[in-house]
């Protein structure tokens, strides 16, 4: 699941699920990104909309992929997307659903402890989830040090499976890490070699409504 920041310009999950597709669908994952229909312009952009637009997203995609409702989950985004992520990984844990992995790219704050403790879901099992954290060297929005800081901060909470990787760059979008980091998570699952599940019959990248997954062609994919 996918999410992109709240910061006006750039509200769009659908348009940054393109910019991590190619990696995700060359790793045998299905990508799945909701926006509201006009964009969050006229919405408050907060956790109970996103909640909302992913829950809708993923009842869409077990109509087209029955084997989706049981599917483990991994949630990520870059900046504010990051942060969202957080908290929509503990609201599904909450809601019984697997969740296996967190990708934080370009995060300045620490928000995973919150929502877990909100949700009441901050037990041994979550603490073990995969938290992979990417931060461009040069960014000065989300720094190395911010970034530091958040694993510093899950380190005391007692999470134990995690990463924080760092590249050439600013507070942009970069999605090369993104491989090693699904990869570890289903290394981390148990699930790396396993037999997929069937995938959805959906054309990958779809534009017909505010809800986008793309599966890989030719290749049943993990999860949503």
């Amino acid at each position: 699941m996918i999410s992109a920041t709240s910061d006006p310009g750039y509200r769009s999950s659908r348009r940054l699920l393109r910019d991590y597709a190619k990696t995700a669908l060359e790793s045998g994952w299905v990508v799945v990104a909701a926006d509201a229909v006009q964009a969050g312009a006229t919405l408050e952009d907060e956790v109970p909309l996103r909640l909302a637009l992913n829950s809708a997203a993923l009842a869409v995609l077990r109509k087209q992929w029955p084997g989706g409702g049981k599917a483990p989950l991994a949630f990520g985004g870059f900046s504010g997307g990051a942060k969202h992520s957080c908290w929509l990984a503990a609201a599904f844990a909450k809601e019984g659903r697997t969740v296996i992995g967190l990708y934080l790219a370009g995060v300045n704050e620490e928000t995973l402890v919150p929502a877990a403790k909100l949700f009441g879901v901050l037990d041994a099992s979550f603490r073990r989830i995969p938290v992979f954290l990417q931060s461009g060297k040069g960014d000065e929005v989300a720094t190395p040090a911010d970034h530091r800081d958040v694993v510093s901060k899950l380190k005391r909470a007692g999470f134990t499976n995690l990463r924080l990787e760092y590249f050439q760059g600013t507070h942009e979008v970069e999605p090369g890490p993104l491989r090693s980091a699904l990869d570890w998570y289903l290394e981390t699952a148990g699930l790396a070699g396993s037999q997929p599940v069937s995938s959805p019959k959906r054309p990958a990248l779809a534009d017909e409504f505010p809800t986008d997954h793309a599966t890989p062609p030719g290749q049943p994919p993990w999860q949503t």
